[in-house]
C-alpha cells in the first residue's frame, strides 16, 4: 500500500500497541513510518511520535467534508496544533459550505440560526 505524509492511519508498533493517528514523514529505508500518534491502547505514547514498520499499518478512510460542524471540529484542531496554513484551507472550506447552506435563506425564517426557530409564521 502506498502512503503519503498526512494520511490517517491506523495500526500496530512493532511492541504490539495499537495506534491511531496521522503520518508525519516516511523513511527511505526499509519502510519505518514516522507517525504522530492521536489515540492508543498505551497511554504513555499519545500525543508523540512513533516509528511503525509500513506493514503494522492501514489507511483509513477520510472523513467526508462538507459538513459544517465538521470543518468547525478540524479547524480547532488545526488552532491546537498552531498550522496556519491548515487552519486557513478549512476558514476557506467553511466559507463555502456555509455560503452554500444559506443560499436563499432570509435572516428573518429562522433558518440561519436555528436559535430563532420560533420567528417562523
Amino acid at each position: 500500500m502506498t502512503f503519503q505524509i498526512g494520511d490517517w492511519v491506523q495500526g500496530h508498533t512493532g511492541n504490539g500497541e495499537l495506534v491511531h493517528g496521522y503520518i508525519e514523514s516516511i523513511g527511505e529505508f526499509q519502510g519505518i513510518i514516522k507517525l504522530y500518534v492521536i489515540h492508543s491502547d498505551h497511554e504513555s505514547i499519545r500525543n508523540k511520535y512513533v516509528g511503525v514498520r509500513e506493514q503494522g499499518l492501514k489507511k483509513l478512510e477520510p472523513l467526508a467534508m462538507g459538513e459544517a460542524q465538521t470543518i468547525r471540529t478540524m479547524i480547532d484542531a488545526a488552532l491546537a496544533g498552531r498550522d496556519e496554513a491548515w487552519f486557513h484551507e478549512l476558514a476557506a472550506e467553511l466559507k463555502t459550505v456555509a455560503e452554500h447552506d444559506t443560499a436563499g435563506a432570509t435572516p428573518m425564517d429562522g433558518s440561519l440560526n436555528p436559535r430563532l426557530n420560533f420567528l417562523k409564521f
